[in-house]
């Protein structure tokens, strides 16, 4: 890399990409992404006064190319990339504070997921799932090219089936662990609660292309795998309007989130704010938990 870092970014399917489908080191993949960063830098000091308007112009253009900015084959950032193949939660956040844009980035010509979409089909912490969600709130309730949420995505029958198989603990307290099912669902629906007030029931009766909302979706889950009851409960009473704190979890929710007491959110307003700039190249970092 040192040698030749042009080699970095030199393919579409970046050596960034294929790297982070091998849980790397967090000090490889920095290691990787500032050496590739630096020939931007180095693209955008080379522009004088005296080069031509195309040779500035595409120096500008190289600049702001950064490496975490660049989609593969299927149009996937390397925080699609990182979240899908499980990277240490080191990794990810290194990524998501790298470019916080990417997490309202979609798989455009594949499926048009969002990261969010691949942090519940493949699972990931809770320190994952909350900065994920902290740059991008919106991702809650956005819908892919087959009509999925992020919650639909939960019940996926296709893929990681593996989560219904293997028993796992109801509620995890290590940030650093991967979240049971009901730990995600409960976050998501609190999450959301707590940025779009009122209007769960809005959530949880989207349809996907299947015509199937949250609660269907995981009541057909269920015909094939071990989805929990509680689980199921805990949609329907969602899709009621009420939202219980099951799995526990700090502070309170009540009906239609009306009332939220001591209900943690890690969200900066800022970082929103950022992440709605409309130039293509975020060196603005997120206060990552």
């Amino acid at each position: 890399m040192e040698k030749f870092p042009e080699a970095i970014g030199s393919t579409k399917n970046t050596a960034l990409h294929l790297l982070l489908e091998h849980n790397p080191s967090l000090a490889l993949v920095d290691k990787m992404i500032n050496l590739s960063n630096s020939l931007s830098s180095c693209a955008t000091s080379s522009s004088t006064p005296s080069s031509s308007l195309s040779q500035r112009k595409m120096n500008k253009k190289k600049a702001k190319r950064q490496i975490l900015e660049v989609t593969d084959e299927q149009d996937q950032l390397p925080l699609h990339v990182a979240v899908e193949h499980q990277a240490s939660d080191d990794v990810i956040l290194r990524i998501l504070n790298g470019y916080t844009k990417a997490a309202q980035r979609t798989r455009e010509s594949h499926d048009q997921s969002l990261p969010l979409h691949c942090a519940l089909l493949f699972g990931c912490s809770k320190k994952v799932l909350t900065n994920i969600i902290n740059a991008y709130p919106q991702a809650l309730s956005f819908q892919n090219s087959d009509g999925n949420t992020p919650l639909h995505i939960l019940f996926h029958q296709e893929y990681n089936i593996e989560r219904w198989t293997v028993k796992k603990e109801t509620c995890c307290e290590d940030e650093n662990e991967k979240l049971s099912e009901e730990s995600m669902c409960s976050l998501l629906l609190e999450r959301y609660v707590e940025n779009v007030p009122n209007s769960l029931t809005d959530l949880l009766n989207k349809t996907n292309g299947k015509g199937h909302t949250v609660v269907q979706a995981a009541k057909d889950c269920k015909k094939k795998f071990s989805v929990p009851d509680s689980l199921i409960q805990m949609l329907e009473k969602g899709q009621r309007g009420v939202l219980l704190s099951s799995p526990p979890r700090r502070g309170s929710l009540k009906s239609n989130g009306a009332d939220i007491s001591n209900a943690h959110n890690d969200y900066d307003a800022s970082t929103n704010e950022s992440s709605s700039d409309d130039s293509s190249s975020d060196d603005s970092s997120v206060d990552l938990i």
